[in-house]
C-alpha cells in the first residue's frame, strides 16, 4: 500500500464538510467517496476487528441534529456496509 499523505486526506475532508456547510452534498459526497477510497484499506480491518467507531457512526445518524453529520454517519456506513464490513 502507497503511504497515505495525511495532510491532503485532511484538507480534502475539510473541504468534504465544508462543501456540506455550502448545502452542496453532490460534491461532498464525491469527496468523501474519494477519501474512503484512500483511507479504506486501513479502515476495513479495523472495523472488522472492532465496532465502536461503527456504533459511534449509527448514534449520531440515529440521534444528531447537525444535517451535515447525519448525512456523513449514513454516507460512511453505507460505504463500508457496501464493502462487507458488517454493522
Amino acid at each position: 500500500m502507497d503511504k497515505l499523505n495525511i495532510n491532503f486526506l485532511i484538507v480534502q475532508l475539510k473541504e468534504a464538510f465544508d462543501c456540506l456547510d455550502r448545502g452542496d452534498k453532490e460534491d461532498a459526497q464525491a469527496l468523501l467517496f474519494s477519501y474512503l477510497d484512500k483511507v479504506e484499506p486501513v479502515l476495513i480491518p479495523y472495523f472488522q476487528r472492532s465496532k465502536n467507531d461503527l456504533r459511534w457512526l449509527e448514534a449520531i445518524r440515529a440521534t444528531s441534529n447537525d444535517k451535515s453529520a447525519v448525512f456523513a454517519a449514513e454516507l460512511i456506513l453505507n460505504y463500508f456496509k457496501n464493502k462487507g464490513v458488517e454493522l
